[in-house]
């Protein structure tokens, strides 16, 4: 109140103008053509103070001007003015309004506290006292000064998004040798081979319990074999099985398909054929001693 109080006496006294003397918590007002447009320009600075550290508004000055002439004075009604800043500003914000005469003419004194929350008038973009005017926020400043204000943490918050789901890592496994005919592979040498194999191999009914499924049944050695292959089938064609009509069309074709390649044979026409790599599909490299 005392400094208030000087402040309009170096006015009065001429020895200052209300512009200058303007800072980051007190602001000099007249009144506009209409109240409503006065009191909407309070309700603008009263949201300016509430952003910052809060500060003192006084109704009725001129910004230019000394001795009485600067004072002008105000017919505002104090509870209108209140009210009237409490309804156009989001969230609402409640100031404290006082008369006060002065050099002869009422002067309103508006009171704002700093807010506890980020405050807006008429629905704008929130403003923030800097120095002896009021600046417009930006949209990083208003989410700062919010998460300020509420002490939350916007890292920790919820993106609104269900979380990512990781893909399981497909495991890698040694590929299993087709032990010779005769021999059974123990199961803790099978690695990751299919199920289809392992019960080729005669032991996917030993490994399989009573609690599991027998299409999805999870291995339960998980032992990796080094340096085997994964068993094929045989490409060569079988000896009990009967001769195919391409087979018997072609004369010079092998009868056996189990010969190291360079071997000779006799083909069914008599003549000696040299069995070659593409033996196994029916093409022998035909050759004459």
């Amino acid at each position: 109140m005392d400094d208030l109080d000087g402040l309009l006496e170096q006015i009065l006294a001429g020895r200052a103008e209300a512009n200058d003397l303007e800072s980051e918590s007190v602001d000099f007002k007249r009144e506009q053509k209409s109240q409503q447009d006065t009191a909407n320009d309070m309700a603008d600075a009263a949201a300016c103070f509430a952003n910052a550290n809060g500060g003192t508004i006084v109704l009725g000055v001129a910004d230019r001007g000394t001795g009485r002439d600067a004072f002008l004075g105000t017919a505002l009604d104090p509870q209108y003015l209140r009210r009237r800043i409490y309804d156009v500003t989001k969230p609402s914000l409640d100031v404290s309004v006082r008369p006060l005469q002065f050099a002869g003419v009422q002067l309103l004194v508006i009171e704002v506290r700093e807010g506890l929350e980020v405050y807006s008038s008429r629905l704008k973009m929130p403003s923030k006292r800097v120095g002896h005017q009021c600046e417009p926020m930006s949209t990083a400043q208003v989410s700062r000064l919010d998460d300020d204000r509420r002490g939350g943490d916007w890292s920790a918050a919820s993106a609104g998004r269900p979380p990512l789901r990781r893909r399981p890592r497909r495991r890698r496994c040694a590929p299993v040798l087709r032990p010779p005919s005769g021999e059974r592979v123990a199961p803790d040498d099978l690695g990751c081979a299919s199920p289809g194999s392992r019960r080729s191999l005669g032991t996917a009914a030993r490994e399989r319990g009573p609690e599991q499924s027998r299409g999805d049944a999870p291995l339960r050695s998980r032992r990796r074999a080094r340096g085997a292959v994964v068993p094929t089938p045989d490409l060569g064609r079988r000896r009990d099985r009967p001769r195919t009509s391409m087979e018997r069309a072609a004369p010079g074709r092998v009868r056996r398909t189990d010969r190291t390649p360079g071997s000779t044979d006799r083909d069914d026409s008599g003549q000696p054929a040299i069995w070659s790599a593409g033996a196994d599909r029916g093409l022998p490299a035909r050759g004459r001693s």
